[in-house]
């Protein structure tokens, strides 16, 4: 499942971005969904992205990841060089032993991260309104994170909940000839779609096998998609 994973992932980061397709309409319901824990975040992408939009770069020098064991944090090391480069991806990042944080120096610029409760959920979503052939498969890390600035002035601490996904439309079967299209989120903080077989599109739309939105539709899924409850 990592090794999956990881290709689908490359795959969307190193794609070139492509107008959002925004043409068909669909009423997602819930095929299949499954669950695999995690020890820790496979890629941190969400992680990132709280991290820059809640503290500016003079408030942290360090980021200093906290679990009992490294092999929580082996991908998250890892992978980090493959996201879009921000200021807290330029800082140095180590680990620590969250029990043994007492013998670790900590000044008033670490950040400690700690996540917790990760997940992978895979989940397949199908079109009511194309007879269930419009289909999109969708696969969702999802987790806990504390963020702490023990030595700060004042102390920082605050949770958050994490959430990275990747989604790929397909007609029928997911066959590299009926791909729609696959996005992934959060790039630089937004859904960054990386894939768009426009011209399958514009052929399903033209023979009345999914949708075409009206004017002016505004979606009920922000994210593409129904998104699950925890």
């Amino acid at each position: 499942m990592n090794k999956l994973l990881q290709a689908l992932l490359l795959v969307v980061i190193f794609s070139t971005a492509l107008p959002a397709c925004n043409l068909g309409m669909h009423e997602w319901e819930t095929a299949m969904i499954v669950d695999f824990p995690l020890a820790g975040p496979l890629l941190p992408a969400s992680e990132i992205n709280i991290i820059n939009d809640r503290l500016v770069p003079a408030d942290v020098n360090t980021l200093l990841w906290t679990t009992e064991s490294f092999d929580a944090l082996f991908h998250t090391m890892l992978f980090r060089h493959l996201l879009p480069e921000r200021w807290p991806t330029k800082l140095p990042w180590i680990f620590a032993n969250s029990s043994s944080l007492a013998n670790v120096r900590i000044d008033a610029k670490t950040l400690l991260v700690s996540p917790d409760a990760y997940r992978l959920r895979v989940i397949l979503f199908r079109d009511r309104l194309s007879a269930y052939r419009c289909q999109q498969l969708v696969i969702m890390q999802e987790g806990q994170m504390r963020l702490a600035i023990p030595a700060g002035t004042p102390p920082l601490a605050e949770q958050y909940t994490t959430r990275a996904w990747l989604s790929v439309f397909f007609f029928d079967t997911p066959a590299p000839q009926t791909l729609i299209s696959a996005t992934f989120s959060p790039v630089s903080g937004h859904p960054y779609e990386a894939y768009l077989n426009f011209e399958l599109v514009e052929s399903l739309l033209n023979n009345g096998l999914i949708q075409r939105r009206p004017d002016h539709y505004v979606s009920v899924n922000p994210e593409g998609f129904p998104m699950p409850a925890r």
